[in-house]
């Protein structure tokens, strides 16, 4: 971080104009800004932060808070009356930005990963080709970009992506057996013809299995390995398929008699559950 800090100071002052900034005026509008942008979804109720959904809550946010960012370090600067503090307080943060922006990177690039393993594994595995209705118990969600959690359609669209069809209905895991069977019987009667839920041929039937999904011998979640596998994707796609297909790992338990298998990867965080909406 305090290299490429340094790298893009140096960068900074070879290119830098002086100019005069009018930080109280800049920093009055950038709060304005800001304002504007967050006052639509604070007055419906949507929080605004970079967790699952309410992530796309941030979209008006950008302006305002970096014409904030700007007049601060501008009016920091002038106390010590040095352009080189302005200069190396905004290299600092461009730096900031850059490394936050690289591990987004990874984690979507994760998250895309897994998605195409998971339609690897659906495919593969015969209980799952030779079934419609599923349970699946997520041992890694942490994999999932933005804290999210992988909703019904997400699920159901992995399948329909694996088969091409949409006769195969899936919910996730929940220690209580009641409360997957409400969102069985709820979701395919009342979501069957919304489009997005990929269920529209599906023919409803009992519980048949439960998919374990874990972490595979491939999987990898820090950037050399996964530029390797950008890299095979591009220019050595047998190789490719083989490394996705071992990214995840989808175990299948028939059910016995209607029974829920046990738990078998522990409880969920409790954020999985304040998150849970269908």
């Amino acid at each position: 971080m305090l290299l490429l800090s340094t790298a893009i100071y140096f960068c900074l002052k070879k290119l830098y104009t002086p100019f005069k900034l009018y930080s109280n005026a800049l920093f009055l509008f950038g709060l304005l800004a800001l304002s504007c942008g967050m006052v639509a979804y604070n007055l419906l109720g949507y929080p605004i932060g970079d967790m699952d959904l309410y992530s796309r809550h941030q979209l008006l946010v950008p302006l305002g808070a970096a014409l904030i960012l700007l007049a601060i370090i501008d009016l920091v600067a002038r106390q010590f009356k040095s352009t080189s503090i302005f200069l190396f307080a905004a290299a600092l943060i461009v730096a900031c930005f850059i490394s936050y922006n690289i591990n987004k990177f990874v984690e979507y690039q994760v998250d895309w990963y897994k998605q195409r393993s998971l339609i690897l594994n659906f495919r593969n595995s015969e209980l799952v080709r030779n079934n419609t209705t599923f349970v699946v118990q997520d041992c890694e969600p942490e994999l999932n970009a933005s804290g999210r959690m992988y909703r019904i359609y997400e699920y159901t669209g992995l399948m329909k992506a694996a088969f091409g069809t949409e006769t195969r209905y899936v919910t996730d895991y929940d220690p209580d057996p009641k409360v997957i069977m409400l969102n069985k019987t709820y979701t395919p009667n009342g979501l069957r013809f919304s489009l997005y839920y990929n269920i529209d041929d599906y023919v409803e039937s009992k519980f048949q299995a439960l998919l374990l999904i874990t972490k595979g011998k491939t999987f990898t979640n820090t950037l050399y390995p996964l530029i390797v596998i950008i890299y095979q994707e591009f220019f050595n796609k047998q190789k490719f398929e083989k490394t996705i297909d071992e990214f995840m790992s989808v175990t299948a338990f028939p059910f016995q008699n209607g029974d829920l298998p046990f738990v078998l990867c522990g409880e969920r965080p409790s954020r999985y559950w304040q998150l849970r909406t269908w």
